[in-house]
C-alpha cells in the first residue's frame, strides 16, 4: 500500500516536472549567441513543417 501511493506520488512528480520540447518559448539553454541563433532557427523550422504536415491533413 505504501509503495502504490509512493509509486503514484513519484509518476505525478515526474509527469509535473517533465520538460516540453517544443514549447512556444523555448528556454535559451545555449550560452553561445551564434550557437542560439542556430537553435532558434531549427525550432522555427520545426514548427513551420509540423504546421505544414497539420495543414495538409485537414485538406
Amino acid at each position: 500500500m505504501v509503495q502504490s501511493k509512493l509509486s503514484t506520488g513519484l509518476k505525478k512528480l515526474l509527469s509535473k516536472n517533465k520538460p516540453n520540447h517544443f514549447s512556444i518559448h523555448p528556454e535559451p539553454f545555449v550560452k553561445n549567441p551564434s550557437e542560439r541563433l542556430q537553435y532558434v532557427k531549427l525550432f522555427k523550422t520545426a514548427l513551420e513543417i509540423n504546421s505544414l504536415q497539420e495543414f495538409q491533413l485537414i485538406k
